[in-house]
């Protein structure tokens, strides 16, 4: 039962990261950008919707992987790949 419990909280956790660090990330650098690059919000929304696009078409595979190969292994990807992502953000240099 206790395992489960952590299952349920690992899996609940992983969600709200993957769709904190998608937003989150998409919203700071479109604001970021509209400074940097002189555009408006609304001319930068196309650069942003391929990735929200794939964001969705790519849950139907992820779910089936899950379901197929191992919820656990999927999380077992998921945190250190989006720790490395993170990583990768705080990493990047700046264009000054």
């Amino acid at each position: 039962m206790a395992r489960d419990r952590v299952h349920f909280a690992f899996l609940n956790l992983g969600h709200f990261f993957d769709h904190l660090l998608l937003l989150v990330f998409a919203t700071v650098a479109a604001l970021t950008l509209t400074r940097e690059w002189d555009m408006t919000y609304a001319e930068l929304i196309p650069y942003a919707t391929p990735a929200l696009i794939a964001f969705g078409l790519c849950a139907l595979p992820a779910g089936w992987l899950a379901d197929r190969w191992s919820r656990e292994g999927m999380m077992l990807v998921f945190f250190p790949g989006h720790g490395c992502q993170c990583l990768c953000y705080i990493l990047c240099k700046h264009a000054d």
